[in-house]
């Protein structure tokens, strides 16, 4: 901003005010409204199925474990009758723009069930978050199908 203070024929002084912006969210030149915004979170959501072979899959039979890239468990859930396996949904604010990786892996339980083939196989999963203007985006990148054996003898 710039005051130019002058004096007129009779003395007295006027002022011009000549206003400039750059950075941040300027619409024009002479941009004189500061403009914030509220950017929403993203929230991305873990689904998984679990199948069994041999015998029907019980309600909450099996546990599995979703983990950060360093290790640190964040939930582990039970699938549902019909093989369903459901995560909590995590968010993502405006600090969390960049790449988050995780696993989710079947518990093995201490005590096995005869005759059972437990499933070892660990699911990677990226997610990038991203922010663009006003706006949090991200897109996942996952895979998780297995089959658990009941055998019989």
């Amino acid at each position: 901003m710039t005051v130019e203070v002058t004096q007129d024929a009779a003395g007295v002084l006027k002022t011009k005010v000549t206003y400039s912006a750059a950075g941040g969210e300027t619409s024009k030149a002479d941009d004189q409204e500061f403009n914030n915004y509220v950017v929403p979170p993203v929230s991305t959501k873990f689904d998984f199925t679990k199948k069994l072979e041999g015998r029907p899959l019980k309600d909450k039979e099996f546990s599995f474990v979703l983990k950060d890239a360093e290790g640190n468990e964040i939930e582990t859930v039970k699938n549902d009758k019909d093989g369903n396996v459901t995560f909590t949904a995590l968010n993502y604010d405006k600090t969390k723009v960049g790449t988050h990786k995780y696993t989710v892996e079947e518990v093995i339980p201490a005590t096995k069930e005869d005759r059972m083939d437990y499933d070892t196989m660990k699911a990677n999963i990226t997610v990038t978050v991203s922010k663009s203007g006003t706006r949090i985006n991200n897109s996942n990148n996952f895979c998780f199908r297995r089959r658990k054996r009941y055998w019989r003898r």
